[in-house]
């Protein structure tokens, strides 16, 4: 007898049964079939339904896509995955799933038992805020055994909503400093807590200042950083190029740990050392590898470890930084050919400083910079036309040399063309340049080829130089200037040009004081204050040049 192939037998009677499931997407659906086909729930519990989808051979189509619909809603509910919820007694409510134009029902009643809440579980159960903040809670209903229940919760409340106030949704709101509060979440009879603890706000303070050739920028206590004046080429760092007369916030969310203005631009780093530079991106001098302005903070070419300084050239078109291990990277404008040759450099390149000890501190003029080891020795390089290197000669060096007379220094400036540097013992010295006064030994003879002691002041605590004006803070807090006064920047009323230093009028107290090109500032117990050339820079609202202390609005 002729016996067919097992494999084949198989085939035929699976078949004949109607038992094939298949995936084919060229079979349409003929029926649908939902499972159970009724079904009994209380209030507040679920029901799960499925469905089957079949072809016109009776086979099994899977892969398709169900819809899902209550006839009665706001009796028993249903979601797109077949879980039905019972919201309030009545029925029966027809559940209905339909697939490709077929369709298929079952029916549920909801009964007038309610579930029993147990208890309500809500997340997170302790918090923290700081006044003005929010958190949201999330409140669960649960049954005697911990099963989740899709029960509604009917009533938040707050304890003490001078702390702390709570809305229907469970979002909590600090409104005042104290606690801890408890927050409850009712469902059914059953009541869940939480605890929130509010703390005054950090108040944010003035932590540093940096003051560039036509823009001034402060760094705040959270790491946020504020800038206003010229902002033709972005310096401001606000995503515009409109021009800003009161401290406006620096975008991108970068928290700095310190800022360093240049002529067109600002830096800044933050916490872990990556720089930061924006405005004008002319020679390079935002080290990004490209010549394009900048208008928020953009990241500097990584050199593969953090700097721990930077420092921008506030006359010139050149920054440089110190990197973890104590090694000079520069990038801007190259014209002594130190970086390796060509006008631009575009990305840090690292300053080949010879035998020089490894410095921990520097700062840039127009072409040439000083760093200043651990010891307190002050090394300098480039032009020295004038003496700004210090060396007792006027030879350009590309190599640091050591400044002459031994000098060990707790702080090194450089503006234009001259340097100053103090000591521990509250003297300071200065070199270079004195065409405007601003070394401060009643002299304006173009150059001096070493440091000399300022004017006789034994009790400087503080010192900043920029462009050719120098200024320094004394022990009580007063600030003296001196050199290059065209922008009042001197701040004695005058725009007298002074030789020998001069107090700053209007008996301010500074704990900090900073020098731009055509401004100088304080940070005081009550604000910041400027005074100088005005295109913005001053932070008073105005474009008015102040010859005396005005306070900065807004900080």
């Amino acid at each position: 007898m002729f016996r067919l192939p097992s494999t084949l037998v198989i085939l035929a009677f699976l078949s004949a049964c109607g038992g094939d499931s298949t995936g084919n997407p060229s079979k349409s659906v003929a029926t649908v079939t939902v499972t159970p086909s009724t079904a009994s729930i209380e209030k507040g519990a679920t029901q799960t339904f499925t469905a089957v989808t079949r072809d016109a051979d009776g086979n099994v189509l899977t892969g398709r896509t169900v819809t899902w619909l209550s006839t009665t809603p706001t009796i028993a509910s249903v979601s797109q995955s077949g879980v039905v919820t019972g919201l309030n007694p009545g029925g029966p409510v027809a559940i209905t799933a339909s697939s490709e134009g077929r369709s298929g029902s079952a029916s549920i009643t909801v009964n007038a038992t309610q579930v029993v809440v147990a208890r309500v579980d809500i997340t997170p159960a302790t918090n923290t805020l700081a006044v003005g903040s929010t958190v949201q809670l999330v409140a669960t209903p649960r049954d005697a055994a911990g099963n989740a229940l899709a029960v509604p919760v009917t009533v938040w409340a707050t304890n003490n909503d001078q702390v702390a106030t709570v809305a229907l949704g469970g979002l909590v709101t600090a409104v005042g400093a104290g606690g801890p509060v408890t927050i409850s979440a009712q469902a059914g009879a059953a009541i869940g807590q939480a605890t929130v603890t509010v703390t005054a706000p950090v108040p944010v303070t003035i932590a540093a200042l940096a003051l560039g050739g036509y823009h001034s920028c402060a760094l705040m206590s959270n790491g946020s950083a504020k800038c206003w004046g010229v902002n033709a080429e972005g310096e401001i760092g606000d995503g515009t190029t409109v021009n800003r007369l009161v401290p406006t916030a620096v975008t991108g969310g970068v928290q700095f740990a310190s800022l360093y203005a240049g002529l067109n631009s600002t830096c800044g780093l933050d916490q872990a050392g990556t720089a930061f530079c924006w405005g004008r991106g002319q020679y390079g001098v935002l080290g990004n590898g490209s010549t394009a302005d900048k208008l928020v903070p953009t990241a500097v070419t990584s050199i593969g470890q953090p700097f721990t300084r930077l420092e921008s050239s506030g006359s010139g078109n050149g920054t440089c930084g110190i990197a973890l291990a104590t090694t000079i990277y520069c990038w801007g404008t190259d014209s002594l050919q130190l970086l390796g040759g060509g006008a631009d450099v575009l990305s840090p390149t690292v300053l080949p400083i010879g035998a020089t000890p490894p410095v921990v501190d520097l700062s840039i003029g127009t072409n040439f910079g000083c760093g200043r080891t651990s010891a307190g020795a002050t090394w300098c390089w480039g032009v020295n036309q004038l003496g700004q290197l210090g060396d007792s000669g006027l030879t350009s060096r590309p190599a640091p040399v050591l400044l002459s007379g031994g000098h060990q220094f707790t702080k090194v400036q450089v503006g234009t063309a001259h340097g100053c540097g103090l000591k521990a013992n509250g003297t300071i010295w200065c070199w270079g340049n004195g065409t405007f006064g601003q070394r401060g030994d009643g002299l304006t003879t173009p150059y001096r080829y070493s440091p000399f002691q300022v004017a006789g002041i034994t009790d400087f605590t503080d010192l900043t130089v920029r462009g050719s004006t120098t200024c320094a803070l004394r022990g009580a807090g007063t600030a003296w200037c001196w050199g290059n006064n065209f922008g009042g920047q001197v701040g004695d009323g005058t725009k007298v040009n002074r030789l020998v230093p001069v107090q700053v009028a209007g008996g301010h107290l500074f704990s900090k004081i900073a020098l731009g090109i055509t401004q100088a500032c304080g940070i005081s117990t009550d604000g910041v204050y400027c005074w100088g050339a005005n295109g913005g820079q001053i932070g008073d609202g105005t474009t008015t040049d102040r010859l005396v202390p005005t306070k900065v609005i807004g900080l």
